[in-house]
């Protein structure tokens, strides 16, 4: 019985050992700067705008913070950013996943900028509403497939949030903050 013991010690010992080493391993392989220009870039051939991220923050067990985040408006429109937020927070429980399921503790905005303007009939946002020519053809899952996750989102939150809105022909302009 003492042997048993022994080894379970043994054992669990050198799995916390690799836990350990591979969180600290995990900035390494995965940059996070890295990872956001590549997200960035992405984002940006997208949305046909550019993007761009400050600062990323990640804890594989509690979840992610995008800093000073901002995309640009509409080429014609306006030179301040269609869409900026100080931070975007999302915080999820990660044992979760293991059972399929996506339970997002809190999703939170902090100081959100939304800029709508309308100048001969058309919006800032027009470009983003449109269809887009598909590229690929899309495949259909199989119908008894058992890879879906279920999501919950628990909590959402914008602090400081502003809505502008500037209609060029009628010359007017409307602020929510």
């Amino acid at each position: 019985m003492k042997k048993l013991f022994k080894w379970f010690g043994i054992t669990l010992g050198i799995l916390l050992a690799l836990i350990i080493i591979s969180i600290l391993a995990l900035p390494i392989f995965f940059p996070l700067d890295k990872i956001k220009d590549m997200a960035t870039t992405k984002l940006s051939e997208t949305l046909g705008r550019e993007v761009k991220i400050e600062k990323v923050s990640f804890n594989i067990f509690t979840g992610i913070k995008l800093e000073n985040i901002s995309v640009a408006n509409r080429a014609g429109y306006a030179k301040e950013p269609f869409i900026s937020a100080d931070a975007f927070t999302l915080h999820y429980a990660f044992w979760s996943l293991f059972q399929r399921h996506i339970i997002i503790q809190e999703i939170s905005l902090e100081k959100p900028v939304v800029l709508i303007e309308k100048r001969a009939g058309e919006f800032n946002f027009s470009d983003l509403t449109q269809k887009k020519a598909a590229t690929s053809p899309a495949t259909k899952p199989a119908a008894n497939s058992n890879f879906g996750f279920s999501l919950i989102v628990d909590s959402f939150t914008l602090h400081d949030g502003e809505i502008i809105y500037r209609d060029q022909t009628t010359n007017t302009h409307s602020e929510i903050k």
